[in-house]
């Protein structure tokens, strides 16, 4: 079992706040369920299966991949039309009254070392929301984990993610911060 709660954001990991549990049915099978979300713009439960696997090089390096997909359903997202869109109307419909839905698709890497490891991951998603085209999400952040305590993980990263729809697209820096305990024989980064 793991519980973990999480923010990000642009520039600094402020704004977006999230917390899932995760279950390891097996070695190499987690089942993980979540919420994330902002004040001003979305909230949305999610719930998936990640597939990890784990290489030990030595008693202090090891190395660590994983895979997950899941799907996501809940409320949010703006229409946001530029001024040279004349197709694109707004409707003025706030967030909240917005249903929303998706999937997402996602891969990651690490390199322990001792208490510390250096990640990288990768992700994709599809969003659909009331009065919004299908939106695609990309990501990659990098950044460092630090085990702490016996059970306790303490993680910060950074990168680029990008949006795009028939109306809009951004590419945004993003960091985020976060913290995890494990009491899960299979999941916990000693094992």
């Amino acid at each position: 079992m793991e519980v973990a709660a999480s923010s990000s954001g642009t520039a600094l990991p402020y704004g977006l706040i999230g917390g899932n549990a995760g279950y390891a049915v097996k070695r190499n099978l987690i089942v993980q369920g979540g919420v994330d979300g902002s004040l001003e713009g979305y909230t949305m439960a999610w719930g998936g299966v990640q597939v990890p696997g784990r290489l030990h090089l030595s008693r202090r390096w090891s190395l660590a991949a994983d895979g997950e997909v899941g799907v996501g359903a809940g409320v949010g997202g703006e229409r946001v039309c530029g001024d040279e869109r004349e197709d694109c109307v707004d409707d003025n419909r706030p967030w909240y009254r917005r249903a929303a839905g998706g999937g997402y698709l996602g891969v990651g890497g690490a390199v322990r070392a001792g208490p510390v490891s250096m990640y990288a991951r990768a992700r994709t998603q599809m969003t659909d929301a009331t009065g919004i085209p299908v939106t695609l999400w990309a990501s990659g952040l990098g950044g460092f984990h630090f085990h702490i305590l016996d059970k306790a993980d303490i993680w910060l990263g950074s990168g680029m993610a990008r949006y795009s729809n028939a109306y809009d697209s951004r590419t945004i820096w993003v960091s985020e911060i976060g913290l995890a305990f494990r009491f899960d024989p299979y999941v916990g980064w000693r094992r």
